[in-house]
């Protein structure tokens, strides 16, 4: 089986991105990040985000948690650890229930 390779860029260590035409002010788009040396997207145009599945997560403040279903997730500072809570946001650090404590 062969192989075409579309090149873009100038042999140059650029940003490269690929952006879609669809009328928005800030248009879809695709890019290679050449300082962290990886892709990454952003469906609106402004924020983007690594593709792939490495990297790290960020769980957030108890003030912005992450929500999953109805469980909010967020990173103790003080204890170390992780808390959750399920319903309701957490009205501070130290409320919910330890997810993962340190060891």
């Amino acid at each position: 089986m062969s192989e075409v390779t579309l090149l873009l860029g100038k042999g140059t260590n650029v940003d490269i991105s690929l952006s879609i035409n669809n009328g928005d002010v800030n248009a879809p788009k695709i890019r290679y990040n050449a300082t962290g040396n990886y892709f990454e997207y952003s469906n609106d145009g402004a924020t983007f985000s690594p593709l792939g599945g490495t990297g790290t997560a960020t769980l957030g403040t108890w003030e912005n948690p992450v929500l999953v279903g109805t469980t909010r997730l967020w990173e103790d500072t003080d204890a170390d650890a992780i808390r959750k809570k399920v319903g309701s946001n957490p009205t501070s650090m130290t409320d919910g229930t330890f997810l993962v404590e340190a060891s």
